[in-house]
């Protein structure tokens, strides 16, 4: 039993249909791909960020097992210099802490470059039926390690508070899931919220000042749903970025996930806010059996650049007689 994850490089990622506005056209143009992880344990949720330095580095950090009895998962980071072709050994760059409200798990990596931190919101739960999720925040310097984690008020080591809690049903998946974008001193989260009303797409946004840098996570206003998926198609999280070229904010998913007919949708917001979005044509080429989780590369502030640069998708696939987690 086997999950996989791979990875797609894009020369034209988008095609564009000029109307009334701007259209994404789907995930066509893609030149080439390969398997970074070859499989028998699982690598999900990736969170690809581009660095615009001479080698053009992509950190990613994938959700993957955890080292100990009380851990289901941990976030690794691994990194290439040459255009994704080789990557370095992964190492674990985050960890739940037993016994807090991040206990069981740190999952599903979102991840943005603010100044100087590198962020990770991620999910977690003290529920161990799985549900009944929240979502978290560490910061570290460094993208491998040495994280600290949001305490409600400030950063430490050993008292995670949500920064995003869930007050459903404790039979349901709750919150989590996240993508966080920077665009004009405005942080923008966006998470999974799925309770007894369906399952959603959801948004809350920071204004970021020079009084704020530290503690921005105590000035999140939620905005409230901006996606509903739709559960017919068997829609996965979205991953959200900022697109300059057409001022408008894009998002991926999978739709059928888990199954033989998984492919890729594509979302795009109605307006350059970012509170609203509308589906657009999805393709299913190129996209493995059992396609699930997956994952757009975009910079360090979470803007993906149509022009002058290779894209990325990365997503896990499962084979015939594999499930999610063996």
């Amino acid at each position: 039993m086997k999950v996989l994850i791979i990875v797609f490089l894009i020369i034209n990622l988008l095609n564009l249909l000029i109307r009334i506005q701007a259209i994404l056209n789907g995930l066509n143009g893609t030149s080439s791909r390969w398997q970074v992880y070859p499989g028998g344990s699982y690598h999900y949720g990736p969170s690809i960020l581009i660095d615009n330095n001479e080698n053009r580095t992509i950190h990613m950090w994938t959700c993957s097992p955890g080292t100990g009895s009380m851990e289901w998962d941990v976030i690794r980071y691994h990194y290439s210099n040459d255009n994704g072709q080789t990557w370095s050994p992964d190492v674990i760059a985050l960890t739940p802490t037993i016994g807090s409200l991040d206990t069981y798990s740190a999952c599903d990596p979102g991840v943005v470059k603010i100044n100087k931190y590198y962020y990770i919101g991620y999910t977690s739960t003290t529920n161990p039926n799985a549900t009944q999720n929240q979502l978290f925040l560490a910061r570290s310097l460094i993208p491998n390690g040495n994280y600290e984690k949001w305490n409600g008020t400030n950063w430490d080591l050993n008292n995670p508070q949500p920064i995003v809690a869930y007050h459903g049903p404790s039979s349901k998946y709750g919150i989590g899931e996240p993508s966080l974008v920077l665009k004009d001193n405005l942080i923008y989260v966006y998470y999974t919220n799925a309770d007894d009303t369906g399952s959603f797409t959801d948004l809350a946004i920071a204004q970021l000042n020079s009084t704020n840098q530290d503690t921005w996570p105590l000035n999140l206003q939620h905005k409230g749903h901006v996606i509903r998926r739709r559960a017919n198609l068997g829609e996965d999280s979205t991953d959200i970025k900022w697109c300059p070229q057409l001022q408008l904010f894009i998002g991926v998913t999978t739709i059928n996930r888990f199954s033989s007919q998984a492919t890729v949708g594509v979302y795009q917001s109605l307006d350059q806010y970012g509170l609203q979005f509308q589906s657009t044509p999805y393709i299913g080429q190129h996209v493995q059996q059992g396609a699930h989780n997956i994952g757009i590369s975009r910079s360090t502030s979470g803007w993906f650049y149509l022009e002058n640069q290779n894209h990325f998708v990365s997503y896990t696939y499962q084979p015939d007689g594999s499930s999610c987690g063996n």
